[in-house]
């Protein structure tokens, strides 16, 4: 049972990734199917033309500052003392 239940050598990051990228592949194919073909004589459609933009400025902003820092940390631990003392009992 412990097979089953116990830990696991599994990256939860790398899990999410490969999440990530099935979810981004299923709207990549839903978006092929749904989207007219191109012709040059159809009016240009500026809300897709906006959507287009800010999609594409929300991937920049996701791959420009969603990087890890790379400063240092400093981790710090602290020796504490517990004692168990005597309850005082008063009628």
């Amino acid at each position: 049972m412990e097979y089953i239940t116990g830990p696991a050598k599994i990256s939860v990051s790398k899990t999410n990734q490969i999440v990530n990228l099935f979810t981004l592949a299923i709207w990549a194919s839903l978006a092929w199917n749904v989207i007219n073909p191109f012709a040059y004589e159809y009016p240009i459609s500026w809300k897709h033309i906006f959507i287009s933009f800010i999609t594409f400025c929300t991937c920049i902003l996701i791959i420009w500052k969603g990087k890890t820092d790379n400063c240092e940390y400093i981790h710090v631990a602290t020796l504490r003392k517990s004692e168990i003392g005597e309850q005082n009992s008063e009628p």
